[in-house]
C-alpha cells in the first residue's frame, strides 16, 4: 500500500484498465481531396450492427500512428498524393506530399502526426477535421495504422445510418465514415456494406 501525505494508506493505481489494440486497415481511394474528421475515423474502424439500419462503433478513443499512401503511376502524366495534418489550436498545419512522373514508380508517402498537432494525441469522436487526404489518381492504396481504446461508458456514441446490415455483425466503413457504396474509400479484405 502507498501512504498518502496524511499517512492514510491508499490502494495502488491500476494502469491500462481499458482494452487497447493496434489496428491497420487498407483502403482503395478514388481520386479527390477529402477532409477526415474524428467521427469518420471511429466509424471506419469497426461497427456493430444493432439493426438493419444502425451501426454503432465500439471504440471510444483513437490515436493515429501512421498513414501510408501509394498513388499509381500513369503513362504520359504525373500523379500526386498528400496528407495535410490540421493543427487546430495545438499547432501548425503540416503538408506531406509526393509527386511521381514515372511510368514505373508510384508516388508514395508515409507520415505520422507531427508533435504537438492535435492528431498526435488521443482523440474521441466529434466533427472536427484532423487531416485532409488528397490523391490525383483512382486506385490509390491508403494504409491507416491506428491505436484504438475502449473507454468507459462510450459504446455506441457515434451511430451511423446504413442500409442492409445484419444485426450483430461487424462492418468497416470507408475512411470518410461512409458505407462503401457511397464512399471514396473502398475497404479491402474486411466486411463492408
Amino acid at each position: 500500500m502507498v501512504k498518502s501525505m496524511s499517512g492514510v494508506p491508499r490502494p495502488p493505481q491500476i494502469n491500462n484498465l481499458n482494452p487497447a489494440t493496434n489496428f491497420k486497415i487498407r483502403y482503395n481511394m478514388s481520386a479527390g481531396t477529402v477532409p477526415i474528421n474524428k467521427n469518420a475515423i471511429l466509424a471506419s474502424v469497426g461497427n456493430v450492427a444493432a439493426t438493419s439500419v444502425l451501426l454503432y462503433n465500439y471504440w471510444g478513443s483513437f490515436k493515429i500512428k501512421t498513414i501510408e499512401m501509394w498513388c499509381p503511376a500513369v503513362n504520359n502524366g504525373t500523379t500526386e498524393c498528400s496528407v495535410e495534418w490540421i493543427g487546430g489550436s495545438f499547432g501548425n498545419n503540416k503538408l506531406v506530399q509526393d509527386t511521381s512522373n514515372s511510368v514505373t514508380y508510384p508516388a508514395h508517402i508515409k507520415t505520422s502526426p507531427p508533435q504537438q498537432n492535435s492528431a498526435s494525441f488521443w482523440q474521441s469522436g466529434d466533427t472536427v477535421d484532423i487531416f485532409t487526404i488528397t490523391t490525383s489518381a483512382s486506385n490509390t492504396i491508403v494504409d491507416l495504422s491506428i491505436q484504438l481504446m475502449m473507454t468507459d461508458n462510450t459504446f455506441g456514441v457515434v451511430p451511423t445510418v446504413v442500409v442492409g446490415a445484419t444485426a450483430g455483425s461487424v462492418y468497416y466503413l470507408g475512411l470518410d465514415g461512409l458505407p462503401s457504396s457511397s464512399s471514396g474509400f473502398a475497404v479491402l479484405t474486411l466486411p463492408t456494406l
